[in-house]
């Protein structure tokens, strides 16, 4: 298998045999890619997780929005939570196979009390910020931190409307 087309499995495979990890933080160089069946696999071998960060430069399309639905079901410890995902609105058979991928399907009124942060990485599509807004407000209903940017004009409104319509965000502090 060439660097190229490595998957990011293919690296954290090993760490998987160790349940008791609360904090990772992955930051992965060249063309790896990371994806829903990914998240859920590390998921479900680490659900003590408190902090969870994945970055890989240059990825390319990330795993989708359901794969914070999958840490909310796993992880019931997470706090922050970092990764790249793509936030379009995903079609029916994207649906069905993040649900097909899990060996139990998170349902789909998961809630992750305990999560304070969200930091969505990279440069993040959005299609749909209502629908986008409505799932990380159910999902997270204590969050206190989100991030997400894109580079498109458009979309960074959009990610803006997404910010904006989470009730119990901090506020940041003008210094004078």
């Amino acid at each position: 298998m060439t660097m190229e087309s490595e998957g990011i499995m293919e690296i954290v495979r090993p760490l998987l045999r160790i349940p008791i990890l609360q904090m990772v933080s992955l930051e992965l160089e060249g063309h790896l890619r990371v994806n829903d069946a990914d998240i859920v696999a590390m998921t479900e071998a680490w659900n003590e997780l408190r902090f969870f960060r994945v970055w890989c430069h240059k990825s390319g399309k990330g795993p989708s929005l359901d794969s914070l639905a999958v840490c909310a079901a796993k992880c019931p410890y997470l706090r922050h939570l970092e990764l790249p995902i793509d936030a379009s609105k995903p079609s029916i058979s994207d649906r069905n196979h993040i649900l097909q991928v899990s060996t139990s399907n998170p349902p789909p009124d998961v809630v992750s009390n305990t999560m304070r942060g969200v930091k969505l990485l990279g440069n993040v599509g959005i299609t749909d910020p209502e629908w986008v807004s409505s799932r990380i407000r159910s999902l997270f209903p204590h969050l206190q931190y989100f991030e997400a940017h894109a580079w498109d004009p458009s979309m960074a409104k959009m990610w803006e409307q997404v910010r904006r319509s989470i009730p119990h965000l901090k506020r940041k502090r003008r210094v004078r």
